[in-house]
């Protein structure tokens, strides 16, 4: 099919990928408090975005469908972020007391996963500063941050109108 056939290729593998971190954050948080869910999807979210392995063409073609969106940019929302915000919104909204629509659950969820996605480009961070190297330790660390920072966050928000 061409160049636009070996895209859509791609991106189909690539939106399969993503789901599957999705469906193990969510398998390994199953039946776990609401504070252990959030863990398990930072951790694996982070494990599997930074860590180095096959699957880093992924950054780079969601990078360019951001920068310069195709129409594939809505089967990756569809197929991929809704589902991935409307579950970590889900577990937010345990934390928060309240439904998962409330604009305080989606707020905090948009918050908690940028913290996640800036370790996309932790080869800037690593520039900056040599101790933000992602080993794995520190992959642990990071993850282990974003979890305490977030509950923090989401605990303040629990008490704002």
């Amino acid at each position: 099919g061409g160049k636009t056939g070996l895209y859509e290729r791609g991106l189909e593998s690539a939106i399969q990928i993503m789901q599957a971190t999705t469906t193990a954050a969510r398998e390994m948080g199953e039946g776990k408090t609401p504070e252990e869910q959030l863990r398990v999807y930072v951790k694996t979210f982070v494990q599997r975005v930074v860590a180095p392995g096959d699957t880093s063409w992924i950054h780079q073609l969601m990078r360019h469908e951001i920068s310069d969106p195709t129409p594939a940019l809505d089967l990756v929302i569809d197929r991929v972020i809704r589902p991935r915000m409307e579950y970590l919104s889900g577990i937010v909204a345990r934390l928060l007391r309240c439904r998962p629509e409330d604009p305080r659950a989606g707020l905090c969820a948009m918050s908690v996963h940028a913290q996640c996605m800036a370790l996309m480009n932790s080869q800037i961070a690593e520039r900056v500063d040599a101790r933000l190297r992602m080993t794995p330790k520190r992959l642990e660390d990071v993850a282990e941050h974003i979890v305490r920072f977030s509950l923090a966050g989401i605990q303040a928000s629990a008490t704002s109108p």
